[in-house]
Order: structure tokens, then sequence, then C-alpha cells
């Protein structure tokens, strides 16, 4: 497969792809059919390097734009593959979408904010669960702004002191991460205490 649609707003996905592919980018933008024309002459200089058009934001792409793309689509020249991205794929035509291999990359704010809220009404060991799935130090960071964030809320709205004090047990728990070495899956576990 040389093309591939990528929906969602992971940056991340779209470097592991590369990667794993072995190709060199080239970021493009397409709206209207003279860019298509532009794309063309530019893939249709023969290389040896594998190359990756990285087509950003394609689902603002005319219906016209992407009728004149469906040729390219389906016969791209040796080396040269198509990675197209999109927020969603509402707006991006069904005859391209059925030449991609489409890769869905969930909303990460979204995916957090359920984490969040469901970390929040779990018991003990729903909470373990949850935050024996945080990899990394970066992860860890982003779901505790998260969390705090959301104590946050529910203290503006219910005015509970309670969330104050999760609050601050939130920013103590993200400084030691921030700040600290040692083991983040141990300073979360401190989030239960």
């Amino acid at each position: 497969m040389q093309s591939y649609l990528l929906i969602g707003d992971d940056e991340n996905q779209k470097e592991k792809l590369l990667k794993k592919l072995n190709l060199n980018p080239i970021d493009f933008e397409i709206t209207k059919v003279s860019d298509i024309r532009s794309l063309q002459k530019l893939t249709s200089l023969s290389t040896n390097i594998k190359t990756a058009f990285v087509l950003k934001k394609f689902e603002k792409a005319s219906i016209e734009a992407q009728n004149a793309f469906l040729k390219s689509l389906e016969e791209p020249p040796k080396n040269v593959f198509y990675i197209l991205l999109a927020q969603k794929k509402d707006n991006i035509l069904d005859t391209i979408i059925s030449r991609c291999e489409v890769l869905e990359i969930p909303n990460k704010k979204d995916y957090q904010k359920d984490t969040v809220e469901k970390f929040t009404k779990a018991n003990v060991g729903q909470k373990f669960l949850i935050l024996s799935k945080i990899k990394d130090r970066k992860e860890a960071v982003f779901f505790l702004k998260n969390l705090i964030q959301f104590y946050h809320s529910l203290f503006t709205t219910e005015g509970d002191k309670k969330y104050l004090k999760l609050i601050k047990k939130g920013d103590k728990v993200l400084f030691a991460i921030e700040n600290q070495n040692g083991n983040i899956k141990i300073h979360l576990a401190s989030l239960m205490v």
C-alpha cells in the first residue's frame, strides 16, 4: 500500500509511519485543483529516494481537488507514497478513503477527558488499573494536568472543598513527576493515598 489516511490529531502517528516505512517527508497542502497539478509535477520527477507527500488538512480539499487527486492515488509513481492527514473523514470522498489504508487515531483530548472522568468515579482497584496504563513521564504529566483541570471545574461548579484537597494532591504529584527522578508509577500511586 502506498497511500495512507490518518484520521485524528496525533503527530506522533505520522512520524511513526514515516519511520516504519523509511520515508522522506515533503509536506504539502491541497485545497484546489491547481494544488493537485503542482503536486503531480513534483511527483513526476523520478527519484530513487522513497518519498512521502504528507497532505495536511486533507478534509479541507475541495471535491474537485479530491476528484483530480484520484488518478495520482490510483497510480502513484515508483518510490512515491501519500500520507493524507485529516481531523475527520466526513468531507473526504469515499473513493479516496477506499484507496487508502485508513488509520484512525483517537482524539487525545477526548480520550483523556474520558479517562479522567472514569478515574474520579472509580474505586481504588479501578484507579490502579487506569494508572497502570500510563506508559511514560510525558503521558503522566498530560494525565495529571487534565485531572487537576477537571477537579478545578468540579470545585467551581459544586463548591465542595474535597476537590481543593484533590487539586493540591494532584499538584504535588505533578511537581514530583516534572522535577524529580523516580518511579512515575509510585508517584501516581500516591494519588490514591
